[in-house]
C-alpha cells in the first residue's frame, strides 16, 4: 500500500530523514535516548504498516531504527558517530524502499538477496547495540538472552515465510525459527564470558547466526549436503580467526 498524497519515494525519504534527525539528536543530547527510541518505534510502525502491510517486516525495521539509536549512543568519537549515522541512514533509505517494492516483484533470487541484506544489516546493528549495553550498563544476562531469542526468531520468521511458506509447513517454520532463536540465546550466554568490545561481539555472533541460517535455508531448498556443512564450518573458522586476531581484548574489571 502507498500513502496517496506522497510520491513514490517520499515516504521512505522522510522516514530516513526522521531517523537521521533522531540519531543526530541522540549524538548531541544523549539524555533523550529513551524518548527518541519510543518516538521512532511509533513513527516507523505507522509508516511501514501502510507501506508493506506486514507486521513482521514492520518489526524488523523497528528493530533496525531503534537499535541504531542505541548504537550511536555507544560510539565514543564524534566523527565516527556522524559517519555511522550517514551509513545507517543510507542503508535504511536504500533497503527500505527497495525491499518494499521488490519483495513482491522480480526474480526470487534478487528478492531473497535483498531480504538477506535487510535481515543481516538489522541483526548486526541489533547485536552490536545489545552487546554494548550489556557490557557497559550491566544489563542482566537473562534479559540479553531473551532479546536475542525474540529478535532473531522474528527476523528469521520474516525471511523464511517470505520465501518458503509454500514449501514448508507453518509448524516447521516456527520450529526452525525457534531453534535459531534458542541457539542465539545460548550464544549470548557463551559470549558473556568473553572480553571483547561490543562491535567485535556483534560480528562474531552474526557470523554464527549466518552459518546456522544458511544451513537451515539449504535444507529448505533441498541442497543441504555434507560438503556444504563442511564449507560453512571452514568459513566460520576462517572468519572468526580473523576477527579474534584483529580484535582488542577488553579487560574485565
Amino acid at each position: 500500500m502507498r500513502i496517496s498524497f506522497l510520491g513514490k519515494y517520499t515516504e521512505i525519504f522522510f522516514l530516513a530523514a526522521g531517523l537521521f534527525t533522531a540519531l543526530e539528536f541522540v549524538a548531541r543530547e544523549q539524555d533523550t535516548l529513551v524518548y527518541t527510541g519510543v518516538a521512532l518505534m511509533v513513527m516507523i510502525a505507522i509508516v511501514f504498516l501502510k507501506l508493506s502491510n506486514s507486521w513482521s517486516w514492520t518489526l524488523v525495521y523497528i528493530v533496525l531504527a531503534t537499535s541504531s539509536v542505541f548504537l550511536i549512543f555507544l560510539v565514543d568519537r564524534s566523527i565516527l558517530r556522524h559517519l555511522a549515522i550517514i551509513i545507517i541512514c543510507g542503508v535504511f533509505l536504500a533497503l527500505g524502499r527497495i525491499s518494499i517494492e521488490k519483495l513482491k516483484k522480480g526474480p526470487e533470487n534478487d528478492r531473497s538477496t535483498l531480504a538477506s541484506m535487510v535481515i543481516l544489516s538489522t541483526l548486526f546493528i541489533f547485536l552490536a547495540a545489545s552487546q554494548g549495553f550489556y557490557i557497559n550498563f550491566l544489563v542482566p544476562l537473562w534479559l540479553l538472552m531473551i532479546l536475542y531469542m525474540t529478535v532473531v526468531s522474528i527476523a528469521s520468521y520474516t525471511y523464511f515465510t517470505e520465501f518458503f511458506k509454500e514449501k514448508i509447513s507453518q509448524k516447521n517454520l516456527l520450529l526452525y525459527c525457534g531453534i535459531l532463536g534458542f541457539a542465539m540465546a545460548e550464544l549470548a550466554w557463551i559470549t558473556s564470558f568473553w572480553s571483547f568490545g561490543y562491535l567485535t561481539m556483534g560480528v562474531i555472533v552474526l557470523i554464527c547466526f549466518y552459518i546456522q541460517w544458511d544451513i537451515i535455508q539449504s535444507y529448505f531448498l533441498d541442497i543441504l549436503s555434507v560438503s556444504r556443512v563442511l564449507a560453512n564450518i571452514f568459513f566460520f573458522g576462517v572468519l572468526t580467526t580473523i576477527v579474534f586476531l584483529s580484535a582488542r581484548w577488553v579487560p574485565i574489571v
